[in-house]
């Protein structure tokens, strides 16, 4: 499978032009180490965009839901180090959803990765979702992807005050859907082909795309 765990808390940003450096390295030598201290956190991967409104991607993957409104994880998010404070001060444009795992296939996870972040209105996410675990499964089968994954964000969840947020606006995604593969034609196509098979007649608005390319990842 391209996911480990039932949960996901995906996160996308900028970081102002002064502060990449620092972001980069604290991401890679304390943020990620940290998270996936949580018990819990199975899987850490950074991304970083080759097209798309977002400079960063970043993914963790959890064996549950509840564990990302659980003691531990709050613990972390309510007591930041210093360093974590002055980087997360510098993002921009930040999205972050936890989110369940609705739906998933693959034989791995891939080098290349699309997000598209969407949403739909009450009436149609019933028809929606039926479309889109109708058409979706065709894609895994397709040359070069790894992985195909349906997320939906749990919104109270995702919309917590913690002292790491720091009051900044961050958005939440509604729906997510993730394709891994080996190469960034192979993501693409797959990409075009979902869309060219009806999601926006059958509900889905307001879609953003992003395709990224791996940094760096960290296992529990």
């Amino acid at each position: 499978m391209p996911l480990l765990g039932k949960a996901i808390v995906a996160i996308w940003n900028d970081v102002k032009p002064d502060g990449h450096d620092n972001f980069l390295d604290w991401h890679l030598r304390e943020h990620m180490p940290e998270r996936l201290g949580i018990a819990g956190f199975l899987r850490g991967r950074r991304f970083r965009a080759e097209t798309g409104a977002s400079q960063y991607f970043t993914l963790y993957e959890a064996e549950n839901v509840e564990l990302l409104v659980g003691d531990e994880y709050l613990a972390r998010l309510n007591n930041p180090t210093e360093w974590t404070l002055r980087t997360t001060s510098q993002f921009l444009n930040a999205q972050r959803g936890v989110c369940e795992v609705v739906w998933q296939d693959g034989c791995g996870e891939g080098a290349w990765l699309v997000t598209l972040r969407f949403n739909t209105s009450p009436e149609q996410s019933g028809s929606l979702r039926t479309h889109l675990l109708r058409t979706m499964p065709e894609l895994p089968a397709m040359r070069g992807i790894t992985g195909v994954s349906l997320c939906i964000a749990d919104q109270q969840a995702s919309a917590q005050q913690t002292t790491e947020r720091g009051g900044r606006d961050v958005s939440v995604p509604d729906w997510i859907i993730m394709i891994e593969g080996t190469s960034r034609s192979a993501v693409t196509a797959a990409m075009e082909q979902l869309a060219a098979g009806g999601m926006e007649a059958a509900g889905a608005a307001n879609i953003e795309s992003g395709c990224f390319r791996v940094e760096f990842s960290l296992r529990h």
